[in-house]
This record gives structure tokens, sequence and C-alpha cells, in this order.
């Protein structure tokens, strides 16, 4: 889950219902609360979609 940007994290807190509290946080403490409460197995398909999902994850040289 630490692939994850904060946004994306936290994105996949809110989905879930449980971003309330933690959307000032830092990214260490979303990742946290994610590997707290969702599912190993959720986590894993959650991360590898975020992953594909990314347009933008390279600068322009």
């Amino acid at each position: 889950m630490q692939l994850l940007w904060r946004d994306e994290a936290l994105a996949e807190l809110a989905e879930r219902g449980l971003a309330r509290g933690f959307r000032s946080k830092p990214r260490l403490v979303l990742w946290e609360r994610l590997a707290a409460e969702v599912p190993l197995d959720e986590l894993k398909a959650a991360v590898c979609a975020q992953l594909k999902g990314r347009t933008d994850w390279r600068t322009a040289r």
C-alpha cells in the first residue's frame, strides 16, 4: 500500500467510509489506517487497480 500516493490512499479510505478525521493526515497515517481496516486481499486489489489506473505518473522529458 506504500505504493499509493496520498490522494489515492485517501480515496480508498473514502470509498470505504473510513476517511472521516483523516483527510488532513500525512500519507503514513493513511497507510496505517488502510492496513488496520481493509482485509489484505481487498487491499492488494485496490493497490493494483490504482497503479493500473494511473495516467500521469510519468513526467514529460
